[in-house]
């Protein structure tokens, strides 16, 4: 008995919620904080982004994180965390995209 290959999946193509253009894309969330020493803001980014538009927004949060999240002391453990998350979620995007449109 012959074991049949398995089928390549189908390419998902559609519009990229940041750029708009019709690419394949994947759904990524990133989460990004801004601490003001007794206050802080969150800001999630969500959505189906194509893989030059999650890298560059990937960075951009990640630098705003770097720079700007560390300022409170809930804030410190919170951009930790955030960098942390980030990093692992943009790692599994980038393996899922390989494999799902290679």
């Amino acid at each position: 008995m012959e074991i049949a290959a398995r089928p390549k999946p189908i390419s998902i193509s559609g519009h990229c919620k940041v750029c708009g253009q019709v690419k394949n894309h994947l759904n990524l969330s990133l989460h990004q904080n801004t601490g003001v020493i007794i206050q802080r803001y969150s800001k999630t980014y969500s959505g189906e982004m194509c893989r030059d538009c999650a890298k560059e927004l990937f960075y951009k949060v990640q630098l705003h994180n770097l720079l700007f999240g560390w300022w409170g002391t809930i804030s410190f453990f919170v951009t930790a965390a955030n960098l942390c998350m980030n990093t692992v979620s943009y790692i599994g995007y980038s393996l899922k995209f390989k494999k799902t449109f290679a």
